[in-house]
């Protein structure tokens, strides 16, 4: 958990640390303060359909180690109910998803701008990714491409030769997505 970031970006309650190795004592801790120890724990465990685990969501070896720590409680997939409050956002958080989507549009405007023929993929995302960190994003996300998704490093079969790198062409398409500003 990044904890200076949260605290420097505000929180609401008490804020616990942990290291990697500590999150489940933690965890145990907190509830056993709280009077939790024994009920139904809501946990981010995993959402429907989807193929990986996402960041911030539980291993399968943590939830198994919070199992045997807490014998006496009901847990949970809670990712319905913490997306539920997630989505009541405070003053700061809109203001901040303001300024994401500020900053991924000039990302998308950079990166259709440099979309001509010949120009690569890689190449467009990595002017997206300038883009937007120049304008203060810290993190970034981009896909780039018109048949496939400029994630998916594999080769382009539809270009006639899996060895020569997808490029742009008529009718190709950009997006930037998922900025965090701070």
């Amino acid at each position: 958990m990044d904890a200076s970031r949260v605290r420097e970006e505000g929180t609401v309650g008490t804020l616990t640390e942990f290291w990697f190795d500590g999150m489940t004592e933690a965890i145990r801790e907190t509830l056993a303060r709280l009077g939790a120890a024994d009920g139904r724990v809501g946990l981010d465990l995993s959402h429907p359909g989807a193929a990986q685990i996402a960041p911030g969501m539980l291993t399968a070896s943590e939830y198994l180690d919070l199992q045997s720590k807490l014998p006496g409680a009901k847990l949970e997939n809670g990712t319905r109910w913490i997306d539920d409050v997630m989505l009541i956002k405070s003053p700061a958080e809109i203001a901040r998803l303001k300024q994401a989507a500020l900053v991924s549009d000039i990302g998308f405007r950079a990166g259709l701008a440099a979309v001509r023929p010949g120009v690569t993929e890689n190449h467009v995302a990595g002017v997206i990714e300038q883009a937007i960190r120049d304008h203060g994003s810290t993190w970034a996300w981009a896909i780039t491409g018109a048949r496939k998704s400029g994630a998916d490093h594999g080769p382009d079969f539809s270009a006639g030769s899996p060895s020569r790198p997808p490029t742009a062409h008529s009718g190709a398409t950009s997006s930037s997505s998922s900025t965090c500003t701070r």
